[in-house]
């Protein structure tokens, strides 16, 4: 147990007269304050042993020595006749640490936090009703740690260094729960990105077939022409000067009058891109008013056709861009949050003292991450595929699974990297916005990178964003094969190594 003026412990409930404990001398600084300074002492087997001093002796430190959290920088420590430093993993099933904070998983209930810190030791779950009733906290077992009193959180916490008399799955349920408990976190992951998919789905929803508008003042054949064209919508204005108010005034793009075989075109300059369109369809059809009033017939033919589907929608553009940027977002908050969390509420540290390897503790929280992008994968594809969207999959769609478990692992590992560095929530927070937002603009997730300038399109390709967009945009819209995703992976799995390691050797259990 650590806190306050006093320390104490228990001895190994094993033969009286054998030592569970012995400190030898023991030396430690952090920088030019001395922490510890010549510390020895024996605890027998079975003996309750407790160490007084002021706040600041070191009594914190030397149990933490003892436990085999710090290294002393002298003097030796043997537990239960082996030592605890370095990290001993053979050694921490037989010992029991209460912290001096309460250490919980967040959103978990008494009898969770229980069933979860037990299997980190290959428990059973009937072990946690049992320590329940030990610390007389059976009536609570449903209700989350954050809802208990001060004393019962103590009581819990006891409960939970006693609860041994791990795997991978009960740390992810745990971590699971967690997720699905916290409303703003689903909101941000699941619903904050649906909501742009849903909003820009229908803002464009009608791109495809919207007309462009044209004012026609008059009657004549080049007028009959263009309704007959189909390619732009006529609106019939009574006289030229309204015709001229409503172009100025934006209403419409330009506007046209026949007088005989004079034929006159006015536009709006202000919006280059309509007024090509107006001119290029009118000037369209009086060349071919034009070569039909010669009775020649024309020299060259145009045949026409689209490379896509006919079923091609503008959902199917931006279902890919949305996708990849909700994954990269919640795989890079969901580890940093993590990470910085269970290190400010010393989980970390409680894990560090289970019999529980590094890769259990990551492994488990990748398990959920590629678990929560299947989930955004799956709601996404069906909610554009809704008749309202129209989203049409292409035959090799499935690629795009292995592809968003790639981007999911890379940006898990930039998590992790800002994770390590960040101290706080809001540190990480903001880090990873700074991350993610520019990272989202910048490859396509938004808008078309064909239209930005040539060396921003090259700057793109530096960001895995880019990468997982260009190939979820391959085989979920285009219909590319294999070939397709080659380059998307390397990069990807470049970043999923090179990243990885660097957060591997920056990361730390607590904060120094």
């Amino acid at each position: 147990m650590h806190g306050g003026p006093f320390v104490g412990m228990i001895g190994h409930m094993g033969f009286p007269g054998k030592d569970a404990l012995g400190v030898e001398d023991v030396h430690m600084s952090y920088g030019d304050v001395r922490a510890v300074s010549g510390v020895s002492f024996r605890v027998r087997q079975g003996e309750f042993f407790g160490i007084l001093g002021p706040n600041g002796a070191g009594k914190t430190t030397t149990l933490e020595i003892a436990e085999g959290l710090r290294k002393p920088d002298a003097g030796s420590v043997r537990l239960l006749g082996e030592s605890p430093w370095p990290r001993n993993v053979e050694l921490l099933p037989k010992i029991g640490v209460q912290l001096q904070a309460s250490a919980f998983f967040e959103k978990l209930t008494a009898r969770e936090q229980l069933e979860t810190f037990g299997a980190l030791y290959g428990v059973n779950g009937d072990r946690a009703a049992e320590m329940l009733d030990l610390v007389g906290l059976r009536d609570k077992a449903d209700t989350p740690d954050k809802k208990l009193s001060g004393g019962q959180r103590q009581r819990l916490s006891i409960a939970c260094a006693l609860v041994h008399d791990p795997d991978i799955v009960s740390l992810s349920r745990a971590a699971f729960k967690g997720f699905v408990r916290d409303k703003t976190t689903v909101f941000f992951t699941i619903l904050f990105p649906l909501m742009f998919l849903v909003i820009l789905g229908l803002l464009f929803g009608d791109a495809g077939t919207a007309k462009t508008k044209l004012g026609t003042v008059g009657e004549g054949p080049i007028i009959v022409a263009l309704a007959e064209s189909g390619a732009v919508e006529l609106v019939k204005v009574a006289g030229t000067a309204e015709a001229e108010e409503q172009v100025r005034a934006g209403d419409l793009p330009g506007y046209v009058t026949q007088s005989g075989n004079d034929v006159t075109l006015h536009y709006a300059a202000s919006d280059q891109n309509r007024a090509g369109i107006v001119r290029g369809i009118v000037f369209g059809v009086v060349s071919q008013a034009n070569v039909a009033a010669t009775g020649q017939p024309p020299r060259f033919q145009i045949d026409a056709a689209q490379v896509e589907d006919e079923s091609l929608q503008p959902i199917q553009f931006l279902t890919p861009g949305l996708l990849s940027w909700a994954i990269s977002m919640s795989a890079v908050f969901g580890a940093a949050l993590t990470l910085v969390g269970w290190r400010k509420n010393q989980v970390l540290r409680r894990i560090r003292l289970a019999p529980v390897r590094p890769m259990t503790v990551l492994g488990s929280r990748v398990t959920v991450a590629i678990g929560i992008a299947l989930l955004q994968g799956a709601v996404f594809v069906g909610v554009a595929m809704l008749p309202l969207f129209g989203l049409r999959l292409s035959g090799s769609w499935w690629l795009a699974i292995p592809l968003l478990l790639l981007g999911t692992l890379a940006f898990f590992a930039i998590g992790m990297l800002v994770g390590a560095f960040a101290k706080t929530e809001e540190a990480a927070t903001g880090a990873a916005n700074l991350i993610i937002l520019p990272m989202a603009f910048l490859s396509g997730a938004f808008f078309p990178m064909d239209h930005t300038p040539a060396w921003l399109q090259q700057l793109s390709l530096a960001f895995p964003m880019r990468h997982l967009n260009d190939g979820m945009s391959a085989v979920l819209v285009r219909g590319q094969g294999l070939d397709a995703l080659l380059l998307p992976a390397a990069v990807l799995t470049g970043f999923i190594v090179v990243v990885g390691f660097i957060a591997s050797r920056v990361f730390s259990w607590e904060d120094s």
